[in-house]
């Protein structure tokens, strides 16, 4: 059976590529749930999608990749690119 869920950080992908603007994760978070594009489980999935934005960002950085996700300097998340 084929899972119908996007990761959250495939999500936020998708979800940077269709709008091209800077979001907290929150935004990203509540538009990915209003997409029916996640599944939530917790409390604070906007705590883990940040969690999860820094942890693939050292995961590249170790591979000596560029990080696809960077902080504006108003706290929000952008998309970098692949």
């Amino acid at each position: 059976m084929k899972n119908k869920y996007l990761s959250k950080i495939q999500a936020a992908t998708k979800i940077f590529k269709e709008r091209k603007i800077p979001l907290t994760s929150r935004e990203i978070v509540e538009i990915a749930m209003r997409r029916n594009l996640i599944k939530v489980n917790g409390l604070t999935p906007h705590a883990t999608m940040n969690a999860d934005f820094i942890n693939e960002g050292i995961r590249r950085t170790k591979r000596k990749l560029k990080p696809r996700f960077s902080r504006t300097s108003d706290g929000k998340w952008k998309y970098d690119g692949d």
